[in-house]
């Protein structure tokens, strides 16, 4: 939330995972997320209840 920017998150099994996108799927995140009135603690635990739910992607680099 401090960055949102920066979207990937990178594992060392080569596999990423979006937290913006995570957000965007789950309504209830997306809400709270865009909410000026939530709190910053109950925003922070909105993003953190979809990270487990997230699916990470194998990315496949194709040398060219």
């Amino acid at each position: 939330m401090r960055d949102p920017t920066d979207s990937l998150f990178w594992f060392a099994s080569g596999h990423t995972l979006d937290p913006a996108a995570a957000v965007k799927a789950y309504e209830p995140a997306r809400k709270a997320v865009a909410d000026p009135d939530a709190g910053e603690k109950f925003r922070r635990g909105m993003v953190r209840t979809v990270i487990p739910l997230a699916r990470p992607v194998e990315l496949c680099i194709e040398a060219g």
